[in-house]
């Protein structure tokens, strides 16, 4: 039953990382990069989509700090200027120094 449980809550971070998308540019940048998130192709357009395979493999845990720091980050973060080259850790998006 345990795993049921654990299994759901997977699901259910995967389709909200899904779901909130792509944040900035440079989330969808350094998922490309990261390998969870790949481009596709319809019709002339390119368009970047999340792997779900691949956050599906992520442990717990890190899916619910990537669903965190993705939606802060869509929150602090609408319509600021260029900080620099973001990266993102367990512990949230941030800006290299």
């Amino acid at each position: 039953m345990m795993e049921d449980h654990e299994l759901f809550t997977t699901l259910l971070f995967v389709d909200a990382i899904i779901g909130v998308g792509f944040p900035h540019p440079r989330v969808e940048s350094e998922a490309v990069t990261g390998g969870l998130a790949h481009v596709e192709t319809i019709g002339d357009t390119d368009i970047t989509v999340w792997t779900r395979s691949a956050l599906e493999a992520m442990p717990l845990d890190t899916l619910q700090a990537l669903y965190t720091s993705l939606k802060l980050y869509s929150v602090e973060h609408t319509e600021q200027p260029d900080e620099g080259p973001l990266v993102w850790t367990p512990q949230g998006f941030s800006h290299a120094s």
